[in-house]
């Protein structure tokens, strides 16, 4: 038996959606559209908010292999001894 609510229906067809776009190489786009649907219903609706900040965890996610550079800054350790601390 499906107790899925209307809204709970079509926001699982909008993040389907959006997650269809991100990997379409739309992502910028997929990313504002799911951030949007977070506001609308971050108040009234907070499971199906959270359900969207999932997907945009999911959007931002790096999938590239980390280049020599990224590989290199990441290696690097800062020293902030001499910092004054705040």
């Amino acid at each position: 038996m499906n107790t899925a609510t209307p809204l709970s229906a079509l926001n699982r067809i909008l993040i389907r959606a959006v997650l269809a776009l991100g990997e379409n190489g739309e992502r910028e786009r997929a990313c504002r559209l799911a951030a949007q649907a977070l506001a609308a219903l971050r108040h009234d609706h907070p499971r199906e908010a959270e359900r969207l900040n999932g997907v945009l965890h999911a959007l931002t996610r790096t999938t590239d292999p980390p280049t020599r550079h990224t590989e290199h800054v990441m290696s690097q350790t800062l020293d902030v001894r001499e910092l004054i601390p705040m």
